[in-house]
């Protein structure tokens, strides 16, 4: 004599519609969630998360004096990006025209192996964060270097939301690095010339000037050419 009927077979057509879309949706949650789980640095699709750790208090004062003086020592800390962990990472401050010592919110140049050699995030030991204090719209860097590689090598770019202490410091683009990685991912070879552009007046007075007007700074790479 046949057992009974297994009880998903007892459901009605309703109820089997509203397990399938359950079953169906999980899939498409569990999905999402591995795909952010392994999201690239770089990704246009979402917004990358960086909580920055600084065991001293006066982190920020500590910060303004290394690029007041003009120099190119970093502030040891700790940070994770989008959950993942990294220890004893390098920090000062990025450019010239978008830092001011009388602001928040400031550029940061992060180096992953500052001490641990060889500590990167997905193949990336330097991160650039910037400000874009001078772009009320938050999307000219980003869409810019989308429109320049259609046509030619140039850096990654997305959004990242900042946070120093666990407070939210504000949206920052993140901008891939121009180092000798990059010119071997697009040249492959490390062979390459770099300029960069510096300010012509006097650097520390110039950095003690919170508006930096007639400031510029750009850096170029120039493929050297092969006989």
């Amino acid at each position: 004599m046949p057992g009974p009927l297994p009880k998903w077979y007892r459901w009605s057509s309703k109820e089997r519609q509203v397990k399938t879309a359950l079953v169906i949706w999980s899939a498409i949650l569990l999905s999402f969630s591995q795909n952010t789980s392994s999201q690239s640095l770089y990704s246009d699709s979402s917004i990358v998360e960086i909580r920055i750790y600084f065991t001293e208090s006066n982190w920020d004062a500590i910060l303004d004096s290394l690029y007041v003086d003009g120099l190119e020592e970093r502030l040891m800390a700790s940070l994770s990006i989008d959950g993942i962990p990294y220890d004893s990472v390098g920090i000062r401050y990025k450019g010239y025209s978008s830092v001011s010592v009388n602001r928040v919110k400031n550029p940061f140049n992060i180096k992953l192996d500052y001490v641990i050699g060889d500590q990167n995030h997905q193949g990336y030991d330097k991160i650039k964060l910037s400000n874009v204090i001078q772009d009320p719209s938050f999307v000219r860097e980003v869409l810019s270097y989308e429109i320049a590689r259609k046509y030619m090598a140039a850096s990654l770019a997305n959004f990242s939301n900042v946070y120093i202490n666990d407070t939210l410091i504000g949206l920052y683009t993140n901008v891939e690095s121009v180092k000798k990685d990059f010119l071997l991912k697009h040249y492959k070879t490390k062979v390459h010339s770099f300029f960069k552009g510096n300010p012509e007046r006097d650097r520390k007075s110039t950095r003690l000037n919170s508006s930096h007007v007639v400031i510029s700074y750009a850096v170029f790479c120039l493929k050297k050419k092969i006989n």
